[in-house]
């Protein structure tokens, strides 16, 4: 199994209208408790008032069951409000 890359996520985190994030918790590959940051000026000069998290989990991504028309109709509607975030889920292997 692959080991997640923390300093890649941080470094597209940086380019991108996203929290800063804590990962305070981990065992392993796996991440048990996350803070995130929407104090930061520099990714958001208007603190929000209300977010909205979305997590998707088990997306199947490269299997023939995959939605993928449905999954970018559904990508489309996240990225279209600047407040929505979204938390992957699911197994790396």
């Amino acid at each position: 199994m692959k080991s997640t890359d923390w300093v890649q996520i941080d470094r597209l985190r940086d380019s991108l209208r996203a929290p800063r994030v804590d990962v305070t918790h981990a065992e392993d590959d796996q991440v048990k408790l996350v803070s995130y940051d929407f104090d930061d000026k520099k990714r958001f000069p208007d603190r929000p008032t209300q977010i909205e998290i979305l997590h998707l989990t088990d997306l199947q991504y490269g299997s023939k069951g995959f939605q993928r028309k449905k999954f970018l109709q559904y990508r489309d509607w996240i990225l279209s409000s600047p407040n929505r975030f979204v938390l992957l889920g699911g197994r790396s292997h």
